[in-house]
């Protein structure tokens, strides 16, 4: 099975959860690595959403520690992000989801989800530059 296969079954294991509309992956830069939205959704706003999940949570990591867990609140929806090892798990969230019930299908999430990604990058091909600096044509 492919990483990004493993990265979709996670992601839709987290939408089986009550209250849950949508989930996505992406690295520490912010490029969403696996999506799982409801038809309607564009992907151009998942990769804007997690381009700005990785600039605010730097920010604020930056300016207060370690971020364990953001929870921003609309009118109709929740944006849940859990930072992992590797990037951040970000959840679309009706406005009643039972948060205290998903805290802890979140926290599996993220663990396996920074699992995967670290097998992932593992797995990549190294780049260029190591290869030449490896057969000394620097």
């Amino acid at each position: 099975m492919s990483p990004n296969s493993k990265l979709a079954r996670a992601l839709s294991a987290l939408r089986e959860d009550p209250g849950v509309l949508g989930s996505m992956a992406c690295d520490g830069h912010g490029r969403v690595l696996e999506a799982s939205f409801p038809p309607q959704f564009e992907h151009a706003r998942a990769s804007e959403a997690a381009r700005l999940v990785a600039d605010a949570s730097g920010a604020l990591q930056i300016a207060t520690g370690r971020v364990a867990m953001l929870d921003f609140r609309y009118r109709d929806t929740r944006i849940v992000v859990k930072p992992f090892d590797g990037g951040y798990l970000l959840l679309l969230c009706s406005a009643s989801v039972a948060f205290e019930r998903l805290a802890s299908s979140i926290q599996a999430g993220a663990v396996e989800l920074a699992s995967l990604v670290r097998a992932a990058a593992a797995g990549a091909p190294q780049p260029l530059a190591h290869d030449l600096g490896a057969h000394g044509l620097h």
